[in-house]
This record gives structure tokens, sequence and C-alpha cells, in this order.
């Protein structure tokens, strides 16, 4: 894991907890306050996912620590509750927007029977831009990939992309797969159309069109630690090498006597 650095993974951040939140999309301001003062007592440094795909590749010098953290969706509570506290920590963060939905709500929960919840608008993401925050595109829509046709993908990726270029006058270089749902095709797509790379989920991969971030929302503190530290990714990996070499190798015959014992 010499090359770990973890990519935070937020949502909502809520100055209360709110309930009922069925998709655990809601980190409390206590909550991702206590996350930044661990990562800055601990001597992390707050870096761009462009400089977290060199040290992947590249490599960290000894000691040094990195860490990114992501805002999926683009809510409005960034711009109220969480912009405050990174400026206190001095922390950079990348926020994913949904082109279409930009001073609107989160229409793509509607199925889930969720309220609808207000997205950063133009002015406030101008703002934010201004001030350093790194915005990136989560699609036009926020809609399944590999479920669409070439045109409909096409648009998600390269239609979003190109909308918020003309919104923020520079270009948007990191994409995020709505749902985490994404395969080779799309992972293709995404690097076809200009970007440099694109955030999944918490999977056994790590590398700069898929990577791996911590849901920082669906763990308790030690949960979080061990996320922090690499332990969770090293054991997916670790499984996930198992099952290739499981798929690759005949399994070996039990012992005679063990079968004739029924074992």
């Amino acid at each position: 894991m010499k090359n770990w650095l973890p990519i935070l993974c937020y949502h909502r951040v809520c100055e209360d907890e709110v309930t009922p939140d069925p998709l655990h999309l809601c980190t409390s301001t206590r909550d991702l306050e206590r996350v930044l003062s661990y990562l800055r007592s601990h001597r992390y440094r707050f870096v761009s996912l462009e400089t977290a795909i060199e040290v992947l590749r590249c490599g960290r010098p000894p000691g040094a620590r990195y860490a990114c953290l992501t805002f999926d969706d683009g809510y409005r509570d960034f711009y109220l509750n969480a912009f405050p506290l990174l400026q206190k920590y001095g922390a950079s963060a990348t926020v994913f927007l949904v082109a279409d939905c930009i001073g609107g709500t989160n229409r793509w929960d509607e199925s889930y029977g969720l309220p609808p919840i207000p997205t950063l608008s133009r002015t406030e993401i101008l703002e934010l831009d201004a001030l350093s925050v790194e915005f990136g595109s989560h699609g036009m829509g926020h809609r399944r990939l590999s479920t669409l046709s070439d045109e409909e993908r096409a648009r998600e990726i390269s239609g979003s992309k190109g909308r918020l270029e003309q919104l923020l006058g520079h270009e948007v270089r990191f994409f995020c797969y709505p749902f985490g749902d994404q395969n080779r095709d799309v992972r293709a797509e995404v690097r076809q159309s200009g970007y440099l790379g694109a955030c999944g989920t918490e999977q056994a991969e790590h590398e700069p069109f898929l990577l791996h971030r911590i849901d920082v929302t669906r763990t308790g503190w030690v949960g979080t630690l061990l996320r922090l530290w690499g332990w969770r990714h090293f054991l997916q990996r670790s499984r996930s090498l198992r099952a290739v070499k499981a798929r690759m190798l005949p399994a070996r015959p039990a012992p005679a006597g063990m079968i004739e014992a029924g074992r």
C-alpha cells in the first residue's frame, strides 16, 4: 500500500443528524469536522485529484501523507455547511455537479421517495470556483451509464463536460460515475472525452479512471479510520486476487480419506 492515498466521498453535509436518511447521504458538520481535525493533526496534506493520480502513478515521498476530499451531487449545503469547515482547516475539495440540475433539486432521487433537496446555484458555483473549489462532472442527469444507448451515454459524459466548462470558463478534468455504475466501455468513453481521471466507489481498483473512494457516511469512527489507513481497500484487493486465482487454477481434489468420511 506504499502508494495508498485516501479519497473521501461525501454527499450532503447537514448541521444535525437527518432522519430518515435511507440512502446515507447526510454527514453532520460535527462528523466532518472530526475527520478534518484528525487529518490535520496527523499531518495529512489535502491535495487535488490531479495530485492524487500523480502520487498513485509515481509513488509518494517516504513519510508523506496525502488525502483528497470529494462531494457528490452538488448540494447547496456544501456551500452553507461544508465549505466554511474546509476553509477553517485549509482543505481543498472537488465537487461533482449534475449539469442539468444546477440551481434545482435532486430529481434523480425522486424514485426513492426523498424530498427535494436544493443544489448549488450558478452564482454559488462561480463564487466557490473563484475560491479554488474544483468542480467535476457527475453526468448530465445522474443516470446509470452502463444502461444507456451510445448517444445518451455521450450526452451524460461528454455533454456534461462541455456544459460545465461553458459555465466555469475553464477545463473540467474529472468525472464521477453516478451510482458508481461503470464498465470498460464507460471508462473508455470518459477517457476519450478528455477527462484526466474518474472516481468510483469502494472497489478493489485504485487507478486513474476508477479511483477508489471512502464513503464515510456509512461507517462509524473506527471503520472510518480503517478506511483512511487503507486496510479496507487492502482486504478488498486480497479477496479480488483470491477470486481471480480461483478462476484460473483448477480446484484441488480433496484427500481420499476426507471424501470417504463425507467431509
